[in-house]
């Protein structure tokens, strides 16, 4: 239960040179990249002459605000540097784009500049090719393949529902229950594989659950919560995290306190409680301190990735005294 997570496939980015990176960054969630993004939009790369000003024409519009025929893309919005090198050059943050790409974006407009940004060199992006998509849905270090129609139609009610506006909820309430219908599934021999199309469906299902998941499908969730798969269970506690109800917070707990369920996973259930101010749930915390079963945990990955710098709890238990720790805080300042 110590061990890091993998990623969800081995669709690896451009390669950013043969020597350790000298930037390092904290990547966003992709649900803040997406809250913190103007547009949702294709574009086809024309140009990306240095790495660091891409010019692009508009494909097709998903959502947010409209944009112009043609475009500029320069610079990052949401990228927190963690280490740098001058004497490595700027490689890392250059945009992984060549001309004809086709990548749908989660762009921002620069504040009194006529371009658009990404949130960092390796979030805000998925590539599109063979109309299908190297998709994020939870984090950018963890990638599902999933075709053009999914991906848009998930994306774009990603999107609205985060910026407060109304989404297609058949086409969720469809997909949810098509999907969590059916018995978990995991990852088979190879990305074309039956059983690994439908892992990463689910994976969809589950990460959009954890935004727009109605209290009354609690009981779809049960069938994942209690599979093996590392990935399934981090989605299926997400989603569980997703809603606020008294008996999906027991739930939760059952979940937090288990002994066969990993430590990532367990971070996720402790991330939804501060997300939802559940301050009820500190005697859980405290108890699962005393009594419960801790596990190392981290997004893993290669150390030649930038993303190494981005932060994460290193284990259960230091999660759940870092909660306490800022409620108790935050109760003291009420005082």
């Amino acid at each position: 239960m110590s061990r890091s997570i993998p990623p969800l496939v081995l669709f690896l980015l451009p390669a950013l040179g043969p020597v350790l990176p000298a930037t390092t960054w904290d990547e966003p969630w992709h649900a803040d990249v997406i809250r913190r993004a103007h547009t949702f939009v294709l574009v086809e790369v024309v140009a990306n002459p240095t790495g660091h000003e891409v010019k692009a024409r508009l494909v097709r519009h998903l959502a947010g605000r409209k944009l112009p025929a043609t475009l500029t893309i320069a610079g990052f919005h949401s990228l927190r540097i963690g280490s740098t090198s001058s004497a490595a050059g700027d490689q890392e943050l250059r945009l992984p784009f060549k001309p004809k790409d086709r990548v749908y974006t989660f762009l921002r407009k620069k504040k009194d500049a006529p371009t658009w940004q990404l949130a960092t060199p390796t979030a805000g992006w998925a590539r599109l090719a063979d109309d299908e998509v190297t998709a994020t849905y939870r984090h950018s270090y963890h990638k599902a393949l999933v075709d053009r129609d999914l991906y848009e139609k998930s994306s774009t009610a990603l999107f609205l529902h985060l910026h407060g506006k109304p989404c297609d909820r058949k086409f969720v309430t469809r997909f949810l229950e098509e999907m969590l219908g059916l018995e978990p599934s995991y990852f088979g021999k190879g990305n074309d594989s039956p059983e690994t199309r439908r892992f990463f469906r689910q994976h969809v299902a589950l990460e959009l659950f954890a935004h727009l998941g109605r209290a009354e499908d609690l009981a779809r969730l049960e069938p994942f919560l209690r599979a093996r798969g590392d990935h399934i269970q981090i989605s299926a506690a997400r989603a569980l995290a997703g809603l606020t109800t008294g008996p999906a917070r027991k739930r939760m707990e059952k979940f937090l306190l288990a002994k066969d369920r990993i430590g990532f996973a367990k971070v996720m259930i402790i991330r939804g409680w501060r997300r939802q101010e559940a301050r009820e749930m500190a005697p859980v915390l405290e108890k699962f301190l005393a009594e419960g079963e801790d596990a190392k945990c981290g997004f893993g990955g290669s150390i030649m990735d930038p993303r190494v710098g981005t932060r994460f709890p290193s284990s259960v238990k230091a999660a759940a005294r870092g909660l306490l720790q800022e409620w108790k805080k935050g109760g003291e300042e009420r005082k």
